[in-house]
């Protein structure tokens, strides 16, 4: 998830705009690309919590946390350097801010 959006920061924009008004397009788009993807990271985030490395809670809302802190790190970018007088943060830097929301503390 972090590669998806490190490589195309406008890819967590695309989705919340999106989804903000359902239509055909969109529901085509999740039919022929998101849902598997969802799917995918929603099965991950279940079998991490079933060896007890992923904290407890419903895997899509987890799944779609993690998704909101990565994306937004990435497609917010432009508004941080002006704000905050930082370049973009690093796919590691980005990591790190969001391995804790998933993660169980050791």
């Amino acid at each position: 998830m972090v590669d998806i959006c490190a490589s195309d920061p406008d890819f967590h924009r695309l989705l919340i705009f999106e989804s903000r008004e359902p239509n055909q397009r969109f529901a085509w788009m999740m039919d022929s690309y998101f849902r598997q993807m969802v799917d995918r990271g929603a099965h991950f985030i279940r079998a991490a919590q079933d060896e007890g490395t992923v904290r407890d809670g419903d895997p899509y809302l987890l799944y779609y946390g993690l998704l909101s802190i990565i994306g937004s790190l990435f497609s917010l970018a432009p508004e941080m350097e002006l704000a905050a007088g930082r370049k973009a943060p690093t796919r590691d830097e980005v990591e790190r801010v969001a391995r804790p929301f998933l993660m169980k503390a050791d």
